[in-house]
């Protein structure tokens, strides 16, 4: 009788409980308080993006959803789930099909506007080991953080995109596809759940959830923002390495790194170099190669390769030489991150190789570059139009009330200009444009510099 009250109870539970259906971290956090309701003493953290809100006084995880997340956790050792692995985003190993990409599977269509295609980030590989002459990357960094919305973000260090996530799955946690580890959530206008809590694990792969309900789409949109330094190469610093990585077959690639690029003494020229030889790859099948060898020794010297290849052997290659560096890739393409010593951020470096079937390339746009050397997320070319209705003759030190009308959808950041009758620019702000209004109204307050005279104000993007 006590084991078939048991087994019920167990049942009622997991009706209940959503179940995850990405690869998610276990170690959670494992104390976590549940909020009460109706006290004046708790802080509503569904609110992080109220810059009045006192939220860095408590701990953002300490949310009530985190309780889903202890009890999944605890229930995870009694089910037996076939959808709560994927092996390739769990690691990924070398392998000798130089000319052709089976991309793995992910339940979430994203769209981000400016395009970054085909550079959105799903899953992260931070570590490399070398094993029977394999050379296989995997994740090893998997504490997670609640993250917030925040408008904190400077506009001239940082660019802006639209983000659309539509889930194909029924319930569950996501992995959210992300422009840069370390994106900010500038706002979020959603359909369907109105809980929906946002997540980061240690190698910058987002996370959104918890989706309940039993049928249908779930689509989620943002704006988002993410620091220009990660994008651009061209301004990368004198550097020294440090340390090489200590794995199993590090030295063989040290040697082969000293053979053709040089000591790295010189860690600036050292990584062009790097980054120049693998860029340099066909698309083609290897020639035949001594099988009692490695094949990463292989495809590096006949510079054979796509993405995964290209992206997993400069990854293990530049953490044999010390350089902070990791494996990045999507249902369509592989690159790599790179953490110069000294910065605080990593930068992105597309190697190329990408082969993507026609079924899975976004429509023709203007501004979607060639995915063999990876999106360039600078200013859409997609025509905005604007109207303004507000006063002619201003004051200095006086509040106006703009009428502002979006004609089309506009970019995720826009620049209120406010100029004279010669184009002289005498003001400007930034401005968060509307995604789900047409018309929409900004109190301005003008500087007291600013003569008494007849202005009007201009939008313009970045």
């Amino acid at each position: 009788m006590a084991n078939t009250l048991y087994t019920f109870v167990i049942a009622a539970i997991l009706i209940q409980v959503p179940l995850l259906h990405e690869p998610f971290p276990d170690n959670l956090p494992n104390d976590l308080p549940s909020r009460r309701k109706n006290s004046t003493s708790d802080i509503d953290t569904d609110k992080p993006g109220d810059p009045d809100s006192p939220s860095s006084a408590v701990d953002p995880l300490k949310s009530i959803d985190d309780v889903d997340f202890k009890l999944e956790k605890l229930l995870k050792k009694l089910i037996q789930r076939k959808d709560d692995s994927q092996p390739e985003s769990g690691s990924m190993t070398l392998d000798s099909q130089t000319d052709t990409w089976t991309p793995p599977e992910h339940h979430v269509k994203s769209t981000f506007d400016p395009s970054i295609f085909p550079n959105e980030r799903v899953w992260v590989h931070d570590s490399v080991r070398f094993d029977q002459g394999r050379l296989t990357t995997f994740s090893s960094r998997q504490q997670l953080k609640r993250i917030p919305t925040t408008s904190m973000v400077d506009p001239q260090t940082h660019r802006f995109f639209w983000g659309e996530f539509e889930l194909r799955r029924q319930s569950g946690y996501f992995i959210m596809p992300s422009v840069s580890p370390d994106m900010k959530i500038i706002d979020v206008v959603r359909e369907g759940s109105s809980d929906v809590k946002y997540w980061k694990d240690g190698n910058g792969v987002f996370y959104l959830g918890p989706i309940r309900r039993r049928y249908g789409k779930e689509t989620v949109r943002i704006r988002v923002a993410a620091p220009e330094h990660y994008f651009s190469l061209d301004d990368i610093p004198p550097f020294t390495l440090g340390p090489g990585a200590d794995f199993s077959g590090a030295d063989q690639l040290l040697a082969l790194s000293k053979k053709t690029f040089g000591d790295g003494t010189d860690g600036r020229t050292w990584l062009k170099a790097m980054i120049a030889y693998f860029r340099s790859f066909s698309v083609k099948p290897l020639a035949p190669y001594d099988p009692r060898r490695p094949v990463f020794e292989a495809i590096f010297g006949q510079k054979r390769g796509v993405c995964r290849h290209r992206a997993l052997v400069f990854t293990a290659m530049a953490q044999a030489n010390g350089l902070e560096a990791r494996m990045v890739f999507n249902s369509v393409h592989a690159f790599v991150e790179v953490r110069i010593p000294g910065e605080t951020g990593f930068r992105r470096v597309d190697l190329g190789g990408a082969v993507i079937p026609e079924s899975m390339r976004p429509r023709p746009d203007p501004a979607t570059p060639d995915p063999q050397r990876g999106a360039d997320p600078s200013r859409s070319t997609r025509k905005y139009a604007f109207a303004i209705e507000g006063p002619g003759f201003m004051n200095p030190d006086t509040s106006y009330t703009l009428t502002l009308t979006h004609d089309q959808s506009p970019p995720p950041l826009l620049w209120l200009r406010l100029v004279d009758h010669t184009g002289r620019n005498w003001f400007e702000r930034p401005l968060y444009p509307s995604l789900d209004k047409r018309i929409q109204r900004v109190q301005v307050m003008l500087p007291r510099e600013i003569p008494p005279g007849t202005y009007r104000f201009v939008l313009t993007p970045r």
